[in-house]
């Protein structure tokens, strides 16, 4: 019995061992090495909630835009990556907020998942078949402000185009009417 207690210990760890974390562009170019493995991701909900009898089906976007959103930064840091998943309707929670646009960031989750890779039972998709979500933060809306100081100089561009045409124009009767 004392030998067969490691054995027994090793085979319930490799069992109950926790989700891989990977990168989705490694998962989704080697998809059928990973077909059917527990994962962890960590991304933004985006696009619309897709609420169904069986679930919610969304997007979860895996890129830079989860750190940085291209409205708060300005900047253009590479691809979209994103990977539809499936959350039961019992880890699903609307208190995340709306899912993730350009003018809203989305709930960021870590899912664990199971990974299917051209599922014949979904006529071929690729997806995340989503085990249990953790909150990271909340969804929340992003906003484009103009910086005040380009509104004054604009609003001072329309005055002086205004005076520039209009007073033309007056300099134009009035040198008509003197001679």
């Amino acid at each position: 019995m004392s030998r067969l207690l490691p054995l027994i210990v090793l085979s319930i760890l490799a069992i109950a061992a926790p989700a891989s974390a990977v990168d989705l562009d490694e998962l989704l170019d080697s998809g059928a090495d990973h077909d059917g493995e527990t994962i962890e991701l960590t991304g933004e909900l985006i696009g619309d909630y897709s609420v169904r009898s069986d679930g919610v089906w969304v997007q979860l976007n895996v890129d830079a835009y989860v750190d940085a959103p291209l409205l708060e930064t300005g900047q253009l840091a590479g691809r979209n990556t994103g990977i539809g998943a499936h959350l039961p309707l019992e880890v699903f929670d609307e208190a995340w907020g709306a899912p993730g646009g350009y003018r809203q960031r989305g709930p960021i989750v870590t899912v664990t998942a199971v990974f299917r890779y051209h599922d014949p039972a979904l006529q071929g998709d690729t997806y995340l078949d989503v085990v249990s979500v953790s909150l990271v933060e909340a969804s929340m809306p992003l906003s484009e402000e103009t910086p005040r100081n380009l509104l004054g100089l604009g609003i001072a561009a329309l005055v002086v185009a205004f005076l520039l045409h209009f007073g033309t124009e007056v300099v134009k009767v009035l040198a008509r009417k003197s001679g």
